[in-house]
């Protein structure tokens, strides 16, 4: 289990369940969903409708052995999550669901993909707003240096800016960083 984040003030977590699918000596696969558990800050039940984000709610090409690190978030009267996966081609990618109950959620789309630029596998990701600018933050696995901008192998978090696209829900980039750290996640804050 991954624990991730505690989201809205029902008492839920989210986080991704893995169930062992072989053994370590046959390659050690795991099986990965989405799950939801409530509790009251100090003890926590699993949801008994889990997993709440499963196989068959991915897309062609998306892996069920990389699948994880859900943050969700409330925006236009529905509950948004980001999810680090591994395409069929071995790179990162962060795909979006959407549920009105934060139980039952269908895929919406692919915000962002490495297509070998940025590591393999993208984990921990986290979208949100920031000065008129869409944020997109990931911790690629195996992400190589380019030149002196990023460091390389695994513990950082990379940094991608640029717009949601209206109509199909993507991120625009328009620039890259990347941090020595792994990750990240941010939290907003009444002022």
């Amino acid at each position: 289990m991954f624990l991730r984040q505690c989201a809205g003030d029902n008492g839920w977590k989210t986080y991704t369940g893995a169930h062992r699918l072989c053994s370590k000596e046959e390659g050690d696969l795991f099986r990965q969903t989405q799950c939801v558990a409530v509790g009251d800050g100090v003890q926590y039940t699993k949801y008994v409708g889990n997993p709440v984000i499963a196989e068959e709610d991915l897309q062609p090409g998306s892996s069920i052995h990389d699948f994880r690190d859900p943050k969700i978030r409330w925006e236009d009267g529905r509950y948004l999550a980001v999810v680090g996966n591994r395409l069929a081609d071995g790179t990162g990618a962060v795909l979006q669901f959407e549920s009105k109950d934060a139980l039952k959620w269908h895929y919406v789309n692919q915000v962002a993909a490495s297509r070998g630029r940025y590591g393999k596998m993208w984990e921990c990701p986290d979208l949100f707003p920031l000065d008129e600018k869409d944020i997109l933050l990931v911790s690629p696995q195996e992400m190589e240096p380019t030149n002196m901008e990023f460091f390389p192998g695994n513990g950082n978090t990379l940094c991608l800016s640029g717009h949601i696209d209206p109509k199909s829900l993507e991120l625009i980039e328009e620039g890259a960083q990347a941090v020595d750290y792994q990750d990240s996640c941010i939290f907003k804050m009444e002022d």
